[in-house]
């Protein structure tokens, strides 16, 4: 029919459409590249060419590629934007597009592909089933997992048990599962990384903060002893008393950082403060 010139043209391009669409459900993609390349110049001006391109483009495999095959399903979607099986085509590219890329995910993406599976889910009452197995993998990538799971579950669900596609779906739904489960799995592991990394610069922060207060405190100690070598024995006694008091109270503040018991920090606390009062109430 393809090769029929007395054909219209739409009758030709509605047969291009099943030719690519089985090549498609067969994987054979080195064929429906060679036909895209072969009917480019009779229809590439129509609306549905550009998702064959997107298509060819995914097919590739590589996110160089996944990234094109957005653009073109984005031009598709400026064209028809009422067309559901268009719609779900750019959500499922830009989930698949997510998942592969090695950078970060802004949120204004995600929200876009999330928006974009509604609509698509929207516009067919809810009843295609692929679209929620769509929708599943865009909630998983937002960490959204029960959500993720319960349109999986909807998926499953909903796919027809009669279709010719209904254990090469139930496989990729199942995968789909998996995936979700392994997602929050690494999420939990990257949170307690995060945590044991925060955990670590405090504990390096703490380390340094007592460094210089052991510093300070041999400073201190070698200046009164200093000091208290070369006064009378009554003020070298004071001095020394006093300056033991300042240190158990700098040491008992330091504790409040890491000790759970209040009581041995206050004992400490009466400690010092008598060590620098009792020498001036009683005298020295």
């Amino acid at each position: 029919m393809l090769e029929l010139k007395k054909l219209e043209k739409p009758i030709r391009f509605f047969a291009l459409y099943g030719l690519l669409l089985r090549l498609r459900r067969e994987e054979r993609t080195s064929e429906y590249d060679q036909i895209i390349a072969r009917y480019a110049p009779h229809f590439e001006r129509e609306p549905y060419f550009a998702t064959f391109r997107a298509i060819s483009e995914r097919n590739r495999g590589d996110v160089a590629s996944l990234r094109k095959a957005v653009a073109y399903s984005k031009q598709a979607v400026r064209d028809m934007p009422e067309v559901a099986g268009v719609v779900h085509q750019l959500a499922a590219f830009m989930a698949e597009y997510f998942e592969r890329r090695l950078g970060p995910t802004s949120s204004a993406e995600l929200i876009e592909a999330d928006q974009l599976a509604d609509k698509a889910i929207l516009l067919t009452n809810g009843q295609i089933a692929h679209y929620h197995e769509t929708k599943a993998r865009i909630l998983a990538i937002r960490h959204d997992f029960d959500s993720a799971r319960a349109s999986i579950t909807r998926a499953i669900e909903l796919e027809p048990k009669q279709g010719r596609d209904y254990h090469r779906r139930l496989t990729q739904y199942q995968t789909t599962r998996t995936r979700i489960d392994l997602m929050e799995q690494q999420s939990r592991w990257n949170d307690m990384q995060q945590e044991s990394r925060r955990e670590l610069v405090e504990f390096k922060a703490q380390q340094l903060q007592l460094l210089g207060l052991l510093a300070a405190v041999v400073a201190l100690i070698a200046t009164g002893g200093n000091i208290a070598s070369q006064s009378k024995p009554n003020d070298a006694i004071v001095l020394i008393e006093v300056m033991a008091g300042a240190v158990v109270i700098v040491f008992s503040s330091f504790s409040l950082m890491t000790s759970r018991s209040w009581l041995r920090v206050a004992i400490a606390y009466t400690i010092g403060i008598a060590l620098i009062v009792v020498p001036h109430v009683f005298g020295r």
